[in-house]
């Protein structure tokens, strides 16, 4: 048996995602704060991973900010050195105060077609819901 896996199927089409679409896109925005023209001048600018993630860390909530964003060596890399956050909290509450509670922020659709949105304050409930679950059992 083979070690390496091939990929049979090679697919070349290319699906632009309509114009309105990435004019209202995070990517679109960005791209414009940094004057960055293209997207493929924004895969080359990057690669430059410390740039990139840290202007990513910007849009988070951080309660200390990092004093680096990456160092070390491989396997053993530590992103955001110094820095302390809360993943709950950049996912979740960030969007109950900026006036999000009912948008949605999932879509889950089954195998049989069944469909169920979720919004910002019905998963903000559940999570709490859970959180005090696991508080109370210590």
């Amino acid at each position: 048996m083979s070690a390496t896996i091939e990929a049979l199927m090679k697919e070349k089409r290319v699906f632009e995602p309509p114009k309105a679409l990435v004019d209202k896109s995070n990517v679109k925005r960005f791209m414009d704060q940094h004057r960055i023209k293209t997207v493929k001048q924004l895969y080359e600018k990057a690669k430059d991973q410390e740039w990139f993630w840290g202007e990513m860390a910007k849009d988070l909530h951080w309660y200390r900010k990092w004093k680096t964003v990456l160092s070390g060596k491989a396997p053993y890399f530590v992103w955001f050195d110094g820095g302390k956050t809360n993943i709950a909290c950049n996912a979740l509450d960030r969007h109950m105060k900026d006036g999000k509670a009912d948008k949605v922020a999932y879509i889950w659709e089954g195998e049989l077609g069944e469909v169920r949105k979720v919004t910002y304050r019905e998963m903000y409930k559940e999570v709490n819901r859970i959180a005090n679950g696991l508080r109370s059992l210590g």
